[in-house]
């Protein structure tokens, strides 16, 4: 397989930069329990409260490839429910992306719990959310650019359920009739787990063709198209029915292509303008280079959001799908290193995340990938 060229400046990002990415969804303080075989919930080892929530996780993907002035995330929190530990760990990927406002609703910082039962993830709120919708833009410094076709804006990170999709063509075109026609940035979008269902396919449909690059993961593939749970087949059998419900969502006329991410698979992905399915292995698979690259992946908790929001980063640099596929892997090969979000520090220069630069990753998995 060819692998599209990649222009990388020293410090990992892009050497046309074209304005700003955005995640529209919402700041969560997450904790964690687990359910043993006793049917006992209890707590794990790890911290009490973890910054969470697919915003979080997507903007991070982002920010591995681009610096903080490109990036964008609003963070609805009261002083009383914001710990000072968690607004010090945001600081540290940079000021200048955050959006903090101050919730007078009555409610706290949104919270969650995330419930482990064996493989099993069970999510729930334990305080009302702050659902946003692109109005909410409008509320932010973001859109000051008069001068950028893209309102200052470049690339949308979504992860809408049905709710907030029914309301979204009315507010894009709000948006467009504050700063004019031109306004149309890139657009991922990732369906919410909960709203994957053939009830929802008419809505999708409608949608689609206004989202560039259309990313379930392979679980909401296989309950949105009502397709059989090939879990215990051969992993041939399952990549077969993922490529399968490639075409079948790409049918749906999505202006780029559809990305499905499968886990320890990889993802494979589908542009418009070609009827081959392609796959890029996740990082840390067989094939991988680097020492002990097996106990790696220690929590994929975010990762796929992660992706999501390093794909928006590829679009928003004027990348093609496969290159915004690798951007996505590598990202989610950082955030499943640990628990939480990837570490970041400078050295002699450069940012290093995790022990490690963005940039070399994506060209050892670009070296992988030319050779398959």
């Amino acid at each position: 397989m060819a692998a599209q060229s990649l222009d990388l400046l020293p410090d990992g990002t892009s050497s046309s930069p074209r304005g700003r990415v955005v995640t529209l969804e919402e700041f969560i303080i997450d904790i964690f329990t687990q359910i043993d075989q006793d049917g006992v919930e209890r707590p794990v080892d790890r911290p009490d409260e973890q910054i969470g929530g697919g915003g979080s996780y997507a903007i991070i993907g982002a920010r591995l490839f681009l610096p903080s002035s490109r990036l964008g995330m609003m963070v609805d929190y009261t002083p009383s429910t914001l710990p000072q530990e968690a607004r010090e760990q945001l600081q540290v990927y940079g000021k200048s992306m955050w959006v903090f406002r101050e919730r007078h609703d009555g409610h706290p910082t949104s919270r969650s719990v995330n419930r482990y039962s064996k493989d099993l993830r069970v999510f729930e709120y334990l305080s009302p959310p702050r659902l946003l919708t692109p109005v909410d833009i409008l509320e932010t410094h973001w859109l000051d650019h008069p001068d950028d076709a893209a309102g200052g804006i470049s690339a949308i990170h979504m992860i809408s359920g049905t709710e907030r999709l029914e309301g979204f063509e009315r507010d894009m075109q709000r948006i467009r009739d504050q700063v004019g026609t031109k306004w149309d940035p890139k657009i991922v979008w990732e369906p919410h787990q909960y709203d994957v269902f053939p009830s929802s396919i008419p809505l999708f449909r409608r949608i689609t063709p206004q989202i560039d690059i259309l990313s379930p993961n392979h679980s909401e593939v296989i309950s949105l198209l009502s397709l059989p749970d090939l879990s215990s087949s051969s992993q041939n059998d399952q990549k077969l029915q993922l490529e399968s419900a490639s075409q079948t969502l790409l049918s749906w006329k999505p202006r780029i292509g559809v990305v499905i991410r499968a886990g320890a698979m990889g993802a494979c992905y589908l542009a418009k303008e070609n009827d081959e399915v392609k796959w890029i292995p996740a990082y840390w698979s067989e094939g991988c280079e680097e020492p002990d690259w097996v106990d790696k992946v220690v929590d994929p908790t975010g990762a796929g959001n992660a992706f999501c929001g390093a794909m928006a980063a590829a679009l928003s640099e004027g990348m093609g799908i496969e290159i915004a596929v690798m951007w996505g892997t590598v990202a989610a090969s950082f955030v499943v290193q640990q628990h939480g979000l990837p570490s970041l520090t400078t050295v002699s220069g450069k940012e290093v995340w995790a022990g490690d630069e963005p940039a070399r990753r994506v060209r050892a998995l670009q070296d992988r990938v030319s050779e398959m």
